[in-house]
Parts: C-alpha cells; structure tokens; sequence
C-alpha cells in the first residue's frame, strides 16, 4: 500500500490506487490461484502488484522456470 502525502487530493488518489490494486490482485489470484508447474509442483511462484502513483501499479512475477512463465496468462478487462 502507498503512504498519504499531507493533502486531500492524495489521499483520495492513493485510497482509489490501493482499492484498484486490491481488487485486481483479488482476480489474479482467483484465475491463477490453484495453477501449478507440472514440473516443479512443490515450488512456489509468485506475482507481486503494487500501487504506484505514476503507473497505477507495477507487476512484478517471478515463476520457478521459464516453461511456466510461458504458460501463465491472465486478461482482465475492466
């Protein structure tokens, strides 16, 4: 989550930030929650969304092996 600045405005902005990024990690996580590697079942991969102030939110992921990386995919259209 993404700390208020002293004015109303930002807090505004970063109260909506932070919802979008919630309920967009809550999707994420139903479409790809139970998805597993079929070669390394026991790792765990994982993909990180943060609020940010210029880009909305930032995606990070990191996946135990490229061949699974290729498989994951997700669109969500709002």
């Amino acid at each position: 989550m993404i700390a208020w600045r002293n004015d109303l405005a930002d807090q505004i902005k970063v109260d909506m930030l932070n919802e979008v990024v919630e309920d967009y990690a809550t999707e994420v996580a139903k479409e790809l929650g139970n998805l597993t590697c079929q070669i390394h079942p026991e790792e765990i991969s994982t993909i990180t969304i943060v609020p940010d102030r210029t880009h909305t939110m930032v995606i990070n992921s990191k996946f135990c092996c490229p061949d699974f990386e290729k498989i994951v995919t997700l669109k969500i259209e709002r």
